[in-house]
């Protein structure tokens, strides 16, 4: 795990999250907050609430860079535009259903 709380006896106030060094790759999609938690400590709620508004848009930008998924537009609506995401390999999908 590389977040944790404080706790007391620490230079950073008792229960803001702090990132911790570990060594290795880290997850694309959690990237950007772990990496705003190094910069500062934050309260839970706060880094919550950051992560929160980009995380859907984070996951669906990684899984189209890997090829797993890909954007097609629906078909004309009266305001703006929605997308599907259909899944470009459906063998993993039979394999978690099964």
């Amino acid at each position: 795990c590389r977040v944790r709380p404080a706790v007391d006896g620490e230079p950073v106030k008792s229960g803001r999250l702090v990132a911790l060094d570990v060594a290795g790759p880290i997850d694309p999609v959690v990237a950007p907050a772990f990496h705003l938690l190094q910069a500062k400590p934050l309260l839970r709620v706060l880094a919550q609430l950051l992560d929160r508004g980009f995380r859907t848009q984070r996951l669906v930008a990684q899984l189209e860079q890997t090829g797993r998924i890909r954007r097609t537009v629906q078909p004309a609506r009266l305001v703006g535009r929605a997308y599907s995401f259909p899944l470009t390999d459906r063998e993993r999908v039979g394999a978690a259903r099964a």
